[in-house]
């Protein structure tokens, strides 16, 4: 924080991060409570006899590892994916000097306007096609074209300076040389951000999955937590802790790396 900041600024400052904190703590709070603490009124604060049995009801009820172990594979193949097709989409699109720029990055603008359940039906119909449903290939193919992840790079890659790129061209280097020796070690915050975001949506995702795949070893974290509701009433210790438990992994994650995507997100010039 900048020492000219002002008290009331610091002060605006920790009250908004304590009410963003405050979801996450009431969840790890309830997951150590019993069912009857849950339903108490009104609510307890904290657990009389903290229990971590919720946690093991958890693993008993659904595959919890099967799951987390689907969603590392399909959140790390569509990070790789998205973050290589996006930055040759970009690279295209902010190097190289193609004829009518601007009109495709204003239909990739339009795209984005548009909601993705839209393109829902069309997208099973290919997965369909191919013969993919009830893999986990069916779960990775659509999302690794994002047209969000090409619109990031490519405001990442026009700040990089021209005159890099002009210089290895007059030193002979072609395309390829220049995209990977030039180009991507100075886009790596873009990358992050990119990867970070890509992550968290692969990470949480839920419609897609169950509309997609219909055997439980093929479901990802969103909808295996999905089953732990009840039909009458749902034990909401128990989704508490299934949350805390999806949570973890992606925590730590962005705790490794939150410096380079902070310095991504500045240096795509996203707010």
């Amino acid at each position: 924080m900048n020492a000219r900041t002002g008290p009331w600024t610091k002060v605006a400052l920790t009250v908004m991060a304590v009410l963003t904190l405050a979801p996450f703590v009431w969840m790890v709070i309830s997951s150590l409570k019993t069912f009857a603490e849950t339903m108490t009124m009104p609510p307890t604060l904290l657990p009389d006899n903290p229990t971590l049995d919720n946690f093991v009801t958890v693993t008993e009820r659904i595959p919890f590892f099967t799951l987390l172990w689907n969603t590392i594979v399909v959140s790390a193949a569509e990070v790789v994916l998205t973050v290589i097709i996006a930055s040759l989409a970009a690279y295209a699109l902010s190097i190289l000097d193609l004829p009518g720029k601007g009109i495709i990055l204003v239909a990739l603008l339009a795209v984005m306007m548009v909601p993705g359940e839209i393109f829902m039906i069309p997208q099973y119909q290919i997965i369909a096609a191919l013969g993919l449903t009830d893999t986990l290939t069916a779960l990775i193919l659509p999302s690794v074209f994002s047209v969000f992840g090409a619109f990031l790079m490519v405001q990442t890659f026009t700040s990089i300076p021209k005159e890099m790129v002009e210089a290895a061209r007059l030193d002979g280097a072609g395309h390829f040389t220049t995209f990977f020796r030039i180009v991507l070690p100075n886009a790596k915050g873009g990358m992050t951000a990119l990867a970070v975001i890509t992550l968290l949506g692969s990470w949480t995702s839920l419609l897609w999955p169950i509309v997609v795949n219909r055997s439980m070893d093929k479901f990802t974290l969103g909808p295996g937590l999905a089953m732990l509701r009840g039909s009458f009433f749902t034990e909401s210790n128990i989704m508490m802790a299934a949350g805390v438990m999806a949570a973890i992994p992606m925590i730590l994650f962005f705790l490794l790396i939150q410096k380079q995507f902070i310095q991504g997100i500045t240096q795509s010039g996203m707010k």
